[in-house]
């Protein structure tokens, strides 16, 4: 949740600052204080005037809107994506969603936002995503990133590195940023 609120504060921030293609350099810590995580390029903000045909969903009285798999934030009639709160449910995943299966449970995973089915509820909850889990394509707003000289990839604060398989290149993850 922390990371969550500072991603909505630098939104808000770059937003009021600059135009909507706002862009500014980001810094955080990755596990350890110590360990300073240097981004290779420069951060955008997605924003759209309007969201037709979107799902309203509330998590801990924070609403959002929900469209194509993707989470947006209603801010000055406008639009921001934004990163899904740990927690968050939906009825129904969106199309393209993949079945991952991490030691006997089910994850679904799209565009960097791993679920899992609530079976009381019946619906689909935003979760951590499990450590060593391979996939083969990332969203296309993640970002290179350079924790101790080494090279990562983070989308929404979910850390992974290179790795291959006999399937080819594919994206493991290795961990979470922290705040």
């Amino acid at each position: 949740m922390k990371i969550f609120k500072k991603i909505i504060a630098a939104v808000v921030t770059i937003f009021f600052m600059s135009t909507a293609n706002a862009q500014r350099k980001k810094e955080h810590h990755y596990k350890e204080k110590r360990n300073k995580v240097v981004y290779n390029k420069k951060s955008s903000v997605t924003v759209k005037r309007s969201l037709p045909r979107a799902i309203k969903v509330t998590h801990k009285q924070e609403h959002f809107s929900y469209q194509n798999g993707r989470y947006y934030k209603h801010l000055r009639g406008k639009y921001i994506l934004v990163s899904p709160p740990r927690g968050l449910r939906v009825k129904v995943l969106p199309v393209g969603f993949i079945t991952i299966v991490i030691r006997g449970r089910n994850y679904y995973h799209y565009e960097g936002v791993y679920y899992r089915k609530n079976l009381e509820l019946n619906e689909y909850e935003v979760v951590e995503a499990p450590e060593d889990i391979i996939v083969y394509t990332l969203p296309e707003d993640t970002e290179e990133v350079e924790i101790d000289g080494k090279i990562y990839y983070e989308s929404y604060g979910t850390l992974y590195k290179v790795v291959v398989t006999p399937e080819g290149k594919a994206f493991k993850v290795v961990g979470e940023l922290e705040d």
